[in-house]
C-alpha cells in the first residue's frame, strides 16, 4: 500500500476530498462523521461545484437500535436515491459507533457505481485491525497521536484500492508542484520517497516520525490489539 505522511491529518482529508470530487459529482456522508471533517468535505464540494449529501444516522443507531443489516440498507438506499458516486464514512465514530464499512461498500457495488471511498480511521488505528477498512476504500486517513499514543500529531493516509492509485499519485504530484497542497512534512517525505530532494525546502519538524515509529513498534511488540467498546458493533 502507498502511505502518505503529513503534519496534519486534516490536510490529507482535504486532499482526498479534492480527489473524490474530481471523480464524483455527488458524495454521501453521515452525521457520524467528525464535524470538522464534514465541514472540510462541504467546503471542497462548494469549491468544485459538486454535491455533498449528509445522511442523519446517529439517532437511529443509538436510540432506535438499528441492526447491521438496517444500517447497511439505510446507507445504500440514501446513496442510490441521491445518485452518489462517492462515500465518506468513519470506521469508528467519536462515540464508539463502529460501522461495517466493508459490507456497506459491497452493498453499494451490488447496486450501482462506486468511484471513490474515503474512510476516517482516527478512532480505529491502534484500537482495532484496520486491514478491512483499508481494503474497502480508496483513501484511509488517520493520525498517530490518539489511540496509537505517539502523542505528537502525524497524519497518515493509506491508498487502498489499486484502481485509483494512479489518479491519486497524479493529483498528489500536481498539487504539491503548484503548492495548492502545501504540507511541509508531506512534501519532504515525498521527496525522500522519490529521491528528488530540491535542497531548498523549508525547515521541517520530523520528530513526529520518530514518535510515530516508536508507537507502532511498541504496538507490535506487545502483540495485541485492544478492541474499543462500541455502542454499535458490526457483529451485532
Amino acid at each position: 500500500k502507498q502511505v502518505l505522511l503529513a503534519n496534519r491529518s486534516g490536510q490529507l482529508l482535504q486532499f482526498a476530498a479534492r480527489v473524490a470530487f474530481r471523480l464524483c459529482g455527488s458524495v454521501l456522508s453521515t452525521d457520524l462523521s467528525w464535524p470538522a471533517y464534514r465541514d472540510c468535505l462541504n467546503q471542497v464540494a462548494q469549491q468544485t461545484g459538486q454535491q455533498l449529501h449528509i445522511l442523519p444516522l446517529r439517532d437511529a443507531i443509538l436510540n432506535q437500535q438499528l441492526t447491521e443489516h438496517e444500517v447497511v440498507e439505510t446507507i445504500a438506499d440514501a446513496y442510490t436515491r441521491a445518485g452518489c458516486q462517492g462515500l465518506f464514512l468513519p470506521a469508528i465514530d467519536n462515540l464508539g459507533v463502529r460501522l461495517p464499512v466493508q459490507t456497506i461498500v459491497q452493498a453499494l457495488k451490488n447496486r450501482t457505481e462506486v468511484r471513490f471511498v474515503m474512510v476516517d480511521g482516527a478512532q480505529a488505528i491502534g484500537q482495532v485491525s484496520c486491514q478491512d477498512f483499508v481494503d474497502s476504500c480508496d483513501f484511509f486517513v488517520a493520525g498517530t497521536h490518539k489511540w496509537l499514543r505517539a502523542y505528537q500529531p502525524l497524519g497518515i493516509g493509506v491508498c487502498g484500492r489499486s484502481s485509483t492509485r494512479e489518479i491519486i499519485e497524479t493529483c498528489l504530484a500536481n498539487w504539491l508542484r503548484d503548492r495548492s497542497l502545501d504540507d511541509p512534512l508531506l512534501r519532504f517525505t515525498r521527496q525522500l520517497d522519490n529521491k528528488q530532494g530540491d535542497g531548498f525546502s523549508e525547515t521541517v519538524n520530523i520528530s513526529p516520525l520518530f514518535s510515530g515509529r516508536a508507537a507502532i513498534t511498541d504496538l507490535f511488540a506487545v502483540n495485541e490489539q485492544a478492541t474499543l467498546p462500541s455502542t454499535y458493533q458490526a457483529s451485532n
